[in-house]
């Protein structure tokens, strides 16, 4: 998937050679996320449209949830504003979104689009998000959403049943379950004077997620200030056993007020009250 509207969705053979493009008129610039779906069905996310679509690896379109260029409401947790991904799981055929950049919620419908329950709220508390960027299930129906904004991936049950939380995940973008078993993550970050970067390698030599906070503040560009490197190395890969019990985000860094109104950023002073859904910036707040 690229964010080419005359080429939205690329097809290339195992050698990379290209073969066709499909999706022509279905798809804005803001394209997010794809997900091969276990019958191979392809589904893809389009924040800038506010659906989700369902096609065949040949180009047919079998579904489309939410309605073309009509978001629900700002934060009122409607289906859907900007989504960011979807994904099915591979028993029930049930289909889960994450949404998003306007909502601070999780969607699950039927395979055949019947919306069925909703969770989530802004927040950092468990079963809140900031910023619900990327989904995944397994194949005991647990569901694991990154929660980029507050550096951590949440796990539920099919029903939304708070199960655990693994924190000190810095900026998880997306994630997949490979066939191992293994949960494998990936970031992506900008630097001074480049655009984004894609920060995926190769798995790392750690079973489980390490502690620690993010690294410490460094200067780029002009003053500017950005945030290290976790202690997670990029590529890690986690068995799905680990288990971080902690109810609040210990990075500190999440503003909800930021968040609600729909920007971006991390605050290293706000959240460190114990309010942390409060909406007023703290005296040396470096984002406000």
């Amino acid at each position: 998937m690229t964010r080419n509207v005359e080429h939205p969705v690329m097809v290339f053979d195992r050698e990379g050679g290209f073969l066709t493009s499909f999706g022509q008129g279905h798809f804005s610039n803001r394209t997010h996320g794809a997900f091969a779906g276990p019958d191979d069905s392809l589904y893809f996310t389009d924040d800038g449209t506010h659906t989700i679509t369902k096609f065949t690896p040949d180009g047919e379109l079998l579904l489309t949830l939410g309605i073309a260029g009509k978001p629900s409401k700002l934060w009122g947790g409607e289906p859907f504003n900007r989504p960011t991904h979807a994904a099915v799981s591979p028993n029930t055929g049930h289909i889960f979104v994450s949404d998003g950049y306007g909502n601070s919620r999780v969607h699950k419908y039927t395979a055949d689009g019947e919306l069925l329950m909703s969770w989530g709220e802004s927040g950092v508390d468990a079963g809140q998000f900031m910023r619900p960027h990327n989904i995944a299930i397994d194949g005991e129906d647990r569901v694991y959403v990154a929660d980029r904004e507050c550096h951590r991936v949440q796990v539920f049950d099919a029903d939304g049943g708070f199960i655990t939380m693994w924190n000190n995940i810095h900026r998880p973008d997306g994630m997949t379950i490979g066939p191992d078993g293994n949960i494998y993550y990936w970031r992506a970050e900008r630097h001074a004077g480049s655009g984004g970067s894609a920060r995926a390698g190769p798995p790392g030599q750690h079973s489980e997620p390490r502690g620690g906070v993010p690294g410490a503040v460094r200067r780029s560009g002009a003053g500017r200030k950005r945030r290290a490197s976790s202690s997670l190395p990029t590529g890690s890969r986690w068995t799905p056993t680990a288990i971080f019990t902690s109810a609040k985000c210990p990075t500190r860094y999440s503003v909800p007020s930021r968040i609600r109104q729909g920007r971006s950023g991390a605050c290293r002073s706000c959240a460190r009250s114990a309010d942390h859904a409060g909406l007023s910036h703290g005296p040396k707040c470096l984002t406000k």
